[in-house]
């Protein structure tokens, strides 16, 4: 991955087949198109099917060597679609459509087909890898990101105020989808320290695991609490992809014995116990309950 400075899913193509005019009960095509953000294949019927039946026994599904394709058929779009779910992308397959396919309203398929499609890419889309984590100052490779058929992403750093953790902690602690107005709230809470768009290598199709290398970021080294945002480069989505991380070198283990808890820091570089260390325990919506510092054995 290559950094450079820089200031969901698009709705996927289909691979269609269509069929001439059917009348009756018949088959009206058969597409190449995404679902779920896989490629699937669908065989689309003039009426809606019966519910009751087997539809492996009337479809099949062969690659481009003529060998069987493991799977199963569902149905949807009020019962008027068989898809095909997660084949691989951009693949020609052969679907053949035997007689004997029986509609709701009782009436059987009676002229069989073939027809080869090709199947589509994979949706572009890119996201955090996990909903937070801790990055120390050494062995780690930086914040994981999933991605596929994305070159590039754009990515803001926020860092979040001491003060303001208890309420960062009760408000954004998670990862996931967050619209414009959770976002704007964070100004009171946390100031953007770092923006920038990062390159991805990968091939297409390919779900790309790559880290973002925020310890080698200046603007990233400083201990404490830190909020990303994600978006793809030149798409502009009400949502954004984000997550949290935490830039310490301390380890805190921590057990329960009846009714106390028994805390103990670490060094996460050497393992060596740390004394002085201020440890907070929050409530439920982010006030501190307790406080105490760490003591010759940590």
């Amino acid at each position: 991955m290559a950094c450079g400075r820089a200031p969901e899913a698009p709705s996927a193509p289909t691979s269609d087949t269509a069929i001439e005019a059917p009348s009756g009960f018949a088959v009206a095509a058969v597409n190449g198109e995404a679902s779920d953000g896989r490629p699937a294949l669908t065989v689309r019927f003039t009426r809606p099917l019966a519910q009751a039946q087997d539809l492996g026994q009337f479809l099949k599904v062969t690659d481009s060597e003529g060998k069987a394709v493991d799977g199963a058929w569902i149905t949807d779009d009020g019962e008027r679609i068989a898809r095909f779910p997660h084949v691989k992308a951009q693949q020609e397959f052969t679907v053949e459509v035997l007689p004997g396919v029986v509609a709701a309203d009782g009436s059987t398929l009676t002229e069989g087909l073939t027809r080869k499609v090709q199947s589509v890419d994979l949706p572009p889309a890119a996201g955090f890898a996990s909903q937070g984590s801790i990055l120390p100052s050494i062995g780690t490779d930086g914040l994981p990101i999933v991605s596929v058929n994305i070159n590039e992403v754009d990515v803001e750093f926020f860092k979040v105020r001491a003060e303001s953790l208890p309420r960062f902690l009760s408000e954004f602690q998670g990862g996931g989808r967050r619209g414009y107005w959770d976002l704007d709230q964070l100004k009171r809470i946390a100031d953007s320290v770092y923006l920038n768009r990062f390159v991805i290598n990968a091939s297409a199709n390919e779900r790309k695991v790559s880290h973002l290398p925020v310890h080698q970021i200046a603007e990233l080294e400083a201990p404490g609490v830190y909020f990303a945002v994600l978006k793809q480069s030149g798409q502009f989505d009400s949502q954004f992809q984000t997550t949290y991380f935490v830039r310490s070198d301390i380890g805190i283990h921590s057990r329960v014995h009846g009714d106390k808890l028994w805390v103990a820091t670490r060094s996460l570089a050497d393992g060596e116990a740390l004394s002085g260390v201020e440890v907070s325990i929050l409530d439920a919506n982010g006030a501190v309950v307790v406080k105490g510092v760490s003591d010759g054995d940590g």
